[in-house]
């Protein structure tokens, strides 16, 4: 970083360390500690300020960024082609899935397998049926539980979704 970097001629000039003892003190190469030597004796500054920065520009504004976390926000398990295909309508953004793979990633968004919790549970009204349930039935091993469940509007199929890392994929 630039911060680092005009470090380096003040540790030199100023104070007299070797490029040996700077590189150590800031945990940079000394190969690094030359060139930003060099750049300052040029140009003024520790940085070469003609340098172009590499890469492409970014494709995303950050109201597209904002566009995309919300959509997540609102439904964890988008396919990639989905949300590139809800940025093209909305947004009128033409992006590759690539991109929106990258920018997620960037992001610390990652695809994790989703967590369904019912949109019926209620958990204080769960918890009322146990506590009548338990005066009901003093032994639990006199019980047999039988499952009925099964897909149907309210409930997900899809898999896999996306949420922030470190952060469980919970669809309701």
């Amino acid at each position: 970083s630039h911060d680092l970097k005009a470090r380096i001629p003040v540790l030199f000039y100023e104070q007299g360390y070797t490029v040996k003892k700077i590189g150590h003190i800031l945990g940079v190469s000394k190969l690094l500690v030359y060139n930003s030597l060099n750049s300052y004796g040029c140009f003024g500054v520790a940085h070469n300020p003609f340098a172009r920065q590499c890469g492409h520009r970014r494709l995303m504004t950050q109201e597209d960024i904002n566009y995309l976390r919300s959509l997540l926000s609102h439904r964890h398990s988008y396919y990639l082609d989905e949300l590139q295909l809800k940025l093209l309508e909305h947004r009128g953004l033409d992006i590759s899935i690539a991109t929106v793979c990258r920018t997620l990633r960037r992001l610390r968004i990652s695809r994790k397998r989703v967590w369904k919790k019912a949109a019926e549970r209620n958990d204080l009204l769960r918890a009322a049926y146990w506590n009548r349930f338990a005066t009901l039935v003093p032994d639990p091993n006199m019980l047999i539980v039988t499952d009925e469940s099964h897909k149907n509007q309210r409930t997900h199929d899809r898999l896999y979704g996306y949420s922030e890392i470190e952060i469980p994929c919970v669809q309701r």
